[in-house]
């Protein structure tokens, strides 16, 4: 099941010193990874710009107006949201005060674990928008053939020294059948393992739209703010019942460390997280990284189920 790519369009006016291009990427920094958003001065490269300007508008699910003192005096944007009523699409305002610029974080070297057959669209669309906005590095190759009659050790450390390279955080996508994988496994394993060249690695999980789940769990300082705002109220998850409950479809490894007194995993849903969310996440996984006592206690996966 891929998640639907839903286009907002931007309406602003730079008259105001208040919006200010730097804003403008600010806020498509906080769509969520399932918005594609259109701003005129950032994204219209087209020799014809009025065209392009009418087809977002005509194409966009969502109108977002960015509200400040001079807006109802611009006959662009007031051409723009005239469009919006006519095709009778939702309407959202955003005061540009409300727009918070935060400080560029470090790119660290990131790894996507998924699901190759179901969910290659999930890792396409994190390389596309990597590619945007640099959120990271990219890291991922695929694991190809490895003999299954390896042992452990012998798995363990080709996976952590020659695919998981010297990437610092796993970004692990999860979707209906994830679990059930083992060369996911065999990845979740290596990047908890310390190997000889490359140390253990951060791990943020990313739950997929087609698993159903709703729940969330942060793990690191000032996560309930920055990620997870939605979340009114935290329950706490004390069994492995549970946390299956919760985390439909979750791979056993992570909710063994999830249970883990003293091992960090946070674990956001696709549709609820924005990039600038998505960029805390794998920064606190990645300063955090080699204080995480993973429960490395499961025999690794042989099969597929």
């Amino acid at each position: 099941m891929n998640s639907t790519i839903k286009k907002v369009f931007i309406s602003y006016t730079l008259r105001d010193e208040n919006v200010t291009i730097e804003k403008l990427q600010a806020l498509k920094m906080q769509m969520p990874l399932n918005c594609d958003s259109f701003v005129d001065i950032i994204d219209n490269d087209s020799e014809d710009r009025q065209a392009r300007v009418d087809k977002e508008l005509w194409e966009c699910d969502t109108f977002m107006q960015v509200k400040s003192p001079t807006i109802g005096e611009s006959d662009w944007a007031l051409y723009e949201i005239m469009r919006a009523w006519s095709r009778k699409i939702p309407v959202n305002v955003i005061d540009a005060n409300s727009i918070k610029i935060n400080n560029r974080m470090t790119r660290h070297k990131v790894f996507i674990s998924y699901h190759h057959a179901n969910d290659q669209w999930a890792k396409d669309r994190l390389v596309e928008l990597n590619s945007q906005y640099d959120l990271f590095i990219d890291c991922s190759v695929d694991t190809g053939d490895i003999p299954d009659d390896w042992d452990d050790q012998k798995i363990r450390t080709e996976i952590r020294d020659n695919y998981l390279q010297d990437s610092t955080v796993t970004i692990l996508l999860v979707g209906t059948e994830t679990k059930y994988r083992k060369h996911v496994d065999w990845e979740l394993f290596s990047s908890m393992f310390d190997g000889a060249i490359n140390k253990r690695s951060g791990i943020v999980v990313i739950m997929l739209p087609s698993t159903g789940c709703t729940y969330c769990n942060a793990s690191h300082a000032g996560e309930k703010d920055e990620v997870f705002p939605q979340v009114s109220s935290w329950k706490k998850l004390k069994t492995r019942s549970e946390f299956e409950s919760c985390f439909p479809c979750m791979p056993d490894r992570i909710i063994d460390n999830l249970l883990a007194e003293n091992a960090s995993i946070s674990v956001a849903n696709w549709n609820q997280l924005s990039l600038n969310q998505l960029a805390v996440l794998i920064d606190n996984a990645a300063n955090n990284r080699k204080a995480s006592q993973y429960d490395m206690s499961r025999p690794m996966r042989r099969r597929n189920n």
